[in-house]
């Protein structure tokens, strides 16, 4: 199962690596992290990033994915993340970060799309 992250705002490609490069000093979540870049357009030589895709399956990994966003966000005020499976997608910032472990466990329930959707 994976899940998507990703930032918006004036900042949000440096969110999204800051996160991206968080989650990455987490043992558990190592080799589970993913950057995928946008199209780039007609005058750019590469696509911004755009979203960080987290593989989480069993054995706590939703619980680790919500610890380590929580202390992140934490310690930002100004930055907004969608977090997004199977075409469901939840926002959260600062300001509501008590609610994350419960978000991303809803996510993590949905059941998985058929493949080829």
């Amino acid at each position: 199962m994976e899940i998507e992250i990703s930032s918006s705002g004036s900042a949000a490609t440096d969110d999204t690596i800051a996160l991206a490069n968080w989650f990455r000093s987490e043992r558990p979540l190592q080799g589970r992290i993913r950057m995928i870049r946008s199209k780039p357009g007609e005058a750019e030589l590469g696509g911004a990033f755009e979203l960080i895709a987290v593989a989480i399956g069993s054995g706590g990994l939703a619980t680790v994915l919500a610890g380590s966003l929580t202390t992140w966000l934490q310690n930002r005020t100004k930055v907004r993340i969608r977090i997004s499976r199977n075409g469901q997608t939840v926002e959260i910032d600062a300001y509501n970060v008590q609610n994350v472990a419960d978000l991303i466990q809803r996510l993590t329930e949905l059941p998985d799309e058929p493949s080829g959707q």
